[in-house]
């Protein structure tokens, strides 16, 4: 089966055979209602998930240290103070600069983006002149608006991306469903941490890629459009750079000629080189030299010394860290390698560059384990290209088992268990923190593993949520929520009924009508 992808002007997904089937040039009207039925479903999807995030909001949204960073330098930039900040009383992720004030030792790009969301309730609040601001919990619970939106938006793409491998519109959005709520990409969707922009920027550069064909104009603005996504992932996360090999493999798809390729290469490599460029000027303006960024003031140092196996250990198959402990659906990406590759190899061979690319690296990293968070954090980047693979398989499959609808329930369960309280709240209370030993077990033994601590806190305390916190205090602001509420009603409802209408069109469709 080819499985090539075309210009989306030329051909459209046909639903019973899962391949691409041209679009006759005077059939616009089928087309439109297509394209409408897109739209629809999307904006249903991407409400049905707001309204759910909404009601999960944290009753103390942002305790982690570095979370209180991006959001006092998202702050800093609205102040017009170029990224310094006040320190933490702990002194942790800040470095004095040049000009004695201290600076934050992660990029811009998240507090870039996030003060576009903060800057109306920044004015609002009237604390353009103090970082108090970061310490009202109604500024912080904005900034949680800033996730819920990266995360939205990475489903979307994830949904894109797959109706280019052949799957129709309910089973992208279906797929795009799961991922938003059976897998760790909800748990970071209500943090202020960088890794889900540096994953939605990574995830988008190589989709806006992915549509680049020959056209010769057409190709200049998406390979300009994907350079500079890309470009704004490595100012959010420096490690977008280990996405660079499957970057520069997407970049040149299709080309026939090494002149082509250079040109392909350039034109998305020039934002890359401007953004590297930018990073380099604000480190020497910071701290005065070009490779300082502000990381390497910690105590550790920046070191790769973890044993390759022992971080590959850890992140796959440790109850306290295994991508798969917090997101049993992603499970079925194993077998789903090879149903990517027979639709789509080269691009199967991109997936398995960034997979990898991040495996190799974080594996290494000294603090691959992370800190007072939920799952494993440092390879979040990958887990929406497992979701790809877990997604084909799945839709592939004649029949859906038992088995896999348990995973799903399992896979669900999971992020609400971490959304009802906070891990650093739960992380401190138990002492690892500040007790390696017992960091180190909650790793590695199953009773002392994070799930594990998280169900034994609730065993014992309420739900850590915004909703229950003001409804106990009895505050007449708890009426707010009956927007979510309503909102994931109705958008739930009309998103479940177009996925019947899909499932029932299939089935009663025949072959041939779907080939005219």
């Amino acid at each position: 089966m080819n499985l090539r992808i075309r210009h989306e002007k030329d051909y459209y997904t046909n639903p019973i055979k899962r391949q691409e089937v041209p679009v006759p040039a005077e059939n616009d009207s089928m087309k439109s209602l297509h394209q409408a039925d897109v739209s629809r479903g999307e904006i249903r999807l991407a409400l049905c998930l707001l309204s759910l995030y909404l009601l999960f909001l944290p009753a103390y949204p942002l305790t982690s240290p570095d979370e209180e960073i991006l959001l006092r330098t998202a702050v800093s930039l609205m102040q017009g103070n170029r990224g310094a900040v006040p320190p933490l009383p702990m002194g942790f992720a800040t470095k004095t600069g040049r000009d004695g004030r201290e600076y934050p030792q992660y990029g811009l790009g998240l507090p870039l983006a996030g003060s576009m969301v903060l800057y109306l309730p920044w004015l609002a609040l009237g604390s353009s002149n103090s970082f108090e601001v970061v310490n009202l919990r109604a500024f912080r619970l904005c900034a949680v608006f800033v996730n819920i939106l990266i995360t939205i938006g990475m489903v979307l793409v994830l949904r894109r991306l797959l109706a280019r491998l052949g799957l129709n519109l309910r089973e992208s959005l279906l797929a795009g469903l799961v991922f938003g709520m059976a897998t760790v990409a909800w748990t970071h969707g209500r943090t202020f941490f960088t890794e889900p922009l540096a994953g939605l920027c990574v995830l988008g550069s190589l989709a806006v890629l992915q549509k680049a064909d020959q056209n010769p104009a057409l190709s200049v603005r998406r390979l300009l459009l994907s350079g500079l996504i890309f470009a704004w992932g490595i100012l959010t996360r420096l490690d977008t750079l280990v996405a660079g090999a499957a970057f520069a493999w997407e970049s040149g798809r299709n080309t026939r000629t090494v002149r082509d390729l250079v040109k392909r290469w350039f034109l998305a490599g020039v934002p890359v080189l401007a953004a590297l460029a930018c990073l380099a000027g604000y480190n020497v303006y910071r701290f005065g030299s070009v490779v300082s960024t502000g990381y390497e003031d910690q105590a550790e140092g920046v070191q790769f010394a973890t044993p390759l196996l022992i971080g590959l250990h850890g992140f796959l198959f440790t109850p306290g860290r295994s991508l798969f402990v917090f997101s049993p659906i992603l499970l079925l990406a194993i077998p789903g390698v090879r149903a990517v590759w027979r639709r789509d190899s080269r691009f199967a061979v991109t997936a398995f560059l960034v997979i990898g690319g991040y495996l190799a690296v974080m594996s290494k990293w000294q603090n691959w384990a992370g800190g007072s968070d939920w799952g494993p954090r440092h390879i979040f980047q990958i887990t929406p290209w497992l979701a790809v693979a877990a997604s084909v398989y799945w839709f592939e499959r004649k029949r859906t088992g038992t088995w896999i609808w348990l995973l799903l329930a399992v896979s669900v369960g999971m992020p609400i268990l971490g959304l009802l309280t906070d891990a650093v709240l739960v992380i401190r209370e138990a002492g690892l923190d500040l007790n390696p030993i017992a960091k180190q077990m909650s790793v590695y033994q199953p009773s002392r593993s994070v799930p594990v601590l998280h169900f034994e806190w609730l065993l014992s305390h309420s739900p850590n949520l915004l909703l229950i916190d003001m409804a106990r205090q009895g505050s007449c602001w708890v009426a707010l929520f009956l927007v979510p509420v309503t909102l994931f009603a109705v958008s739930g409802w009309r998103l479940v009924t177009q996925l019947r209408e899909g499932t029932i069109a299939e089935r009663t469709a025949s072959p041939e009508s779907g080939a005219d």
